[in-house]
């Protein structure tokens, strides 16, 4: 997928590659890109991710976006296919019989 398609109408701002680049797996943990890998640098209260932008580049990802963590949740969602629209969701609350309900929906599904 190219870099220029995961990124559009996002937040995000490329710090390395070019919107041609071709991408085959994303990371926002330096320590796993790969190569072909987009490296996601978030901003952290402790750490900035901008500061392994070269560590990721160094393990052979091809390009690096800066985004916040709703960016990263989007750009994710948008390289995995969307997974979250075929996931079904059931909500339990209650005082009691919340246990009972989810064995029973769990054996149903």
């Amino acid at each position: 997928m190219k870099l220029s398609k995961l990124i559009q109408g996002l937040d995000a701002k490329i710090l390395a590659g070019t919107p041609d680049t071709e991408i085959t797996s994303v990371c926002c943990d330096s320590r796993k890109a790969a190569a072909g890998s987009l490296f996601i640098a978030v901003g952290g209260t402790a750490l900035d991710g901008r500061s392994f932008v070269g560590d990721a580049l160094g393990r052979g990802a091809v390009a690096a976006v800066e985004t916040g963590r709703e960016g990263l949740a989007a750009l994710a969602d948008r390289f995995f296919g969307h997974p979250s629209r075929a996931l079904k969701l059931v909500g339990i609350t209650g005082t009691n019989g919340k246990t009972t309900t989810v064995t029973l929906l769990y054996n149903l599904f």
